[in-house]
Formats: C-alpha cells, sequence, structure tokens
C-alpha cells in the first residue's frame, strides 16, 4: 500500500489517501527484507518507508510489532513472497484472522 500525504504537507496518517494499483520497486521490497529479518524474533512486522531523492534509498521511519492496523490486508488485491533473489507477485489476499494464525503458527513453529 502507499499513502499520499496532502500538498504541502508531509504527513501521510490521516489523509485516507491509499493506492493499492502501482508498481512496486524490487529495492523496496529488498529494503524490507533485509530488515524484516533483523526481527525474525517477532511474528508480525508493519513498516514504514519514505523515498529519500538525495541518496536514492528507501528508509524506514516507522515500524510496529504489535499492534497496527489491517487495512493494508483488507484492501489490496495481491503480495509479494521472495523466491531465492527474486520476488513474485501473488495475486490473492487471504482473510486478516488467516494471516494472523499462519504468523503466529511459523513464529511458534520456529521457537520449539
Amino acid at each position: 500500500m502507499k499513502r499520499h500525504t496532502n500538498k504541502n504537507d508531509f504527513r501521510a496518517s490521516g489523509t485516507k489517501k491509499f493506492d493499492f494499483n502501482f508498481d512496486v520497486d524490487l529495492n523496496l521490497l529488498n529494503t524490507a527484507y533485509e530488515i524484516k529479518k533483523k526481527f525474525d524474533d517477532s511474528p508480525f512486522l508493519s513498516m514504514d518507508f519514505v523515498f529519500d531523492n538525495r541518496d536514492s534509498r528507501y528508509k524506514l521511519v516507522e515500524f510496529q510489532a504489535l499492534h497496527f492496523g489491517t487495512s493494508v490486508l483488507v484492501k489490496n488485491h495481491c503480495y509479494f513472497i521472495k523466491k531465492g533473489e527474486n520476488w513474485e507477485k501473488v495475486e490473492q489476499v487471504e482473510t486478516v484472522e488467516y494471516e494472523l494464525a499462519l504468523g503466529l503458527s511459523k513464529y511458534l513453529k520456529g521457537q520449539q
């Protein structure tokens, strides 16, 4: 999900300007994946990124690991999964309950 800002306002929260149909930059997926690996001891992770035009890099500006909104799951039409060195776009979205149960199950299995 991409959130847009109002003109002359850097804040995206509360604008209700969401975009679910855009080309996803592979650099964003790779950046998110590398950061996610550092949080492998958490079953859930929500991350917000900005693109810095000064150095053409994505930067993590906010993350939540305990409580976060689920609108991305409810409103989205696809997700990406890493397979080897490549990313695969999956045109399907599961329910919030399914994804939360799956994340918790994978986390608990990894703790055994």
